[in-house]
């Protein structure tokens, strides 16, 4: 990864403080946390993939840095720190504070198209996690540009990927279907039927571009919708090639 960085260990940042304000509910600061970093990326022109981990209010992320610097054992002086930095938050609107994983890489041309995610992952995941972001933005940035290539190949389930499926007593299909990772970030994510049906088949007998059609004729639905589920799938590491 030329020209890339990925930092992280969850490590808290002033930088990292959000804004607007602090009367905000949860709900409306969940809508924006990634608005500044966001701004940050577009206007550098980066790929960028930025993970939430954690959220704090000014007063839990003082009294983390307060305790770190072993300033607790003077009760005064603590006191005025924890002023002093709530007076801070105040003064530039900050309602919380976001702990997470940045990953970072220069475009090969000026012109490229820009790969950004941003997401909140607050789940149990594996460490190390670098091996596991790197992958994932090497496939994303891979499928930017050479998606037809990609289900050109026979896929497969990766082998820590279990299926889940969830159904009412005496319902004829599952109401619910998750892929789940059992490394890396450990995702849950809910599939469609069509999806399912195309993990089940992804024994590498046949490629993707072979598969979709098979499927999509089996449960109608549209080959572009299938093919752009299995294209995620693939990203986010439920299929490898």
């Amino acid at each position: 990864m030329n020209d890339s960085a990925a930092s992280g260990a969850d490590q808290p940042d002033q930088a990292d403080a959000q804004q607007p304000g602090a009367d905000q509910t949860g709900a409306e600061q969940a809508d924006v946390w990634e608005d500044r970093p966001r701004s940050w990326v577009q206007q550098a022109g980066l790929h960028a993939w930025v993970i939430q981990r954690d959220r704090q209010s000014p007063a839990q992320y003082a009294e983390i840095w307060l305790r770190d610097a072993a300033e607790e054992r003077d009760q005064q002086q603590y006191q005025q720190r924890y002023a002093e930095y709530l007076r801070d938050f105040a003064s530039r609107q900050v309602g919380g504070v976001g702990f997470g994983l940045l990953w970072l890489q220069k475009p090969d041309t000026p012109d490229a198209a820009l790969w950004q995610r941003f997401e909140e992952i607050t789940g149990d995941v594996q460490q190390p996690l670098g091996p596991a972001i790197g992958r994932t933005a090497e496939r994303a940035l891979f499928a930017q540009h050479s998606s037809e290539q990609i289900l050109e190949q026979p896929l497969t389930v990766a082998e820590d990927v279990t299926e889940e499926r969830y159904q009412r007593f005496g319902a004829e299909h599952p109401e619910v279907i998750i892929a789940r990772q059992g490394s890396g970030f450990r995702r849950a994510r809910p599939v469609s039927s069509a999806a399912a049906g195309f993990l089940g088949a992804a024994d590498g007998e046949f490629n993707a571009a072979q598969l979709i059609p098979a499927v999509c004729s089996l449960t109608g639905t549209e080959e572009d919708a299938l093919a752009a589920e299995v294209l995620d799938l693939y990203i986010d590491g439920f299929l490898s090639a």
